[in-house]
């Protein structure tokens, strides 16, 4: 089952959707604005239908790597969690 929840739902009830899409394995669609903008889904169906990354390498070694490009604005994950500057 799809399930489609507000933004703010997700911030009141997050314990409450993280054990459907853990314990019930439902997916989660989260709205903002009446559009959606993003999905939870639980683990093993992100390593089946998902992920290029098998179960075994770790999830922070594949999102240290992700780069995303926002309205022309870069993020760096790595460059966002430098505590140097």
């Amino acid at each position: 089952m799809i399930r489609e929840i507000s933004a703010v739902e997700l911030r009141k009830n997050l314990g409450g959707i993280l054990n459907l899409v853990d314990l019930k394995h439902e997916a989660v669609i989260i709205r903002r604005a009446d559009q959606a903008v993003a999905v939870l889904i639980d683990i093993n169906t992100y390593y089946e239908k998902v992920s290029c990354v098998s179960p075994q390498s770790s999830l922070r070694d594949f999102s240290n790597s992700i780069k995303l490009e926002l309205d022309g604005y870069k993020f760096n994950r790595n460059e966002a969690n430098d505590r140097s500057n």
